[in-house]
């Protein structure tokens, strides 16, 4: 459990040190995927391989400050408290009231996983500062949601080119 918290002061000692939101962001995810190479049994503890794992209440408490901690870096305030008592049943009300916050968390998840996979050998393994060239991926990946890429990618005609896409 005590990894929640060193993740909890991770996300505000980012929010604290970047000069913006979109910043902090990918500084998030780099971190929860660097995190989930070096650490890849812990990580997949904290985020979601324990079966029924919100039926232990430590594990709920810590589990739901830190996913607050994150919608916080993300919406730039409190969305939620623990005192809502969101569980893994209230997807749909959760979906509701933080639904970027909710995708980005999936993004996340879904980035982590895919390095972990990978690792040791994944497409960085060879490069001259892997971690360099890792930050670099994840910042073009969020860059493209954030920026809008993947709504222009689906407006495109099937014709157009992806130099069309990236104006």
């Amino acid at each position: 459990m005590e990894h929640f918290q060193v993740f909890r002061k991770q996300i505000a000692h980012i929010n604290r040190t970047c000069a913006s939101r979109t910043d902090a962001l990918k500084r998030i995810v780099f971190y929860c995927v660097d995190f989930g190479c070096t650490q890849p049994q812990i990580y997949r503890l904290m985020f979601g391989y324990i079966q029924d794992a919100y039926a232990y209440p430590r594990y709920r408490i810590m589990a739901g400050a830190a996913f607050e901690d994150l919608m916080e870096l993300i919406y730039g305030r409190r969305v939620f408290t623990l005192t809502d008592d969101f569980g893994p049943n209230d997807m749909e009300i959760l979906g509701q009231k933080v639904q970027a916050g909710y995708g980005m968390y999936a993004m996340l998840c879904g980035l982590s996983n895919l390095f972990i996979m990978n690792a040791p050998n994944g497409p960085f393994f060879d490069s001259d500062n892997p971690r360099e060239s890792m930050a670099a991926f994840l910042g073009g990946i969020l860059d493209a949601f954030i920026k809008g890429d993947l709504a222009r990618a689906l407006d495109a005609q099937p014709d157009e080119t992806e130099s069309g896409l990236k104006e």
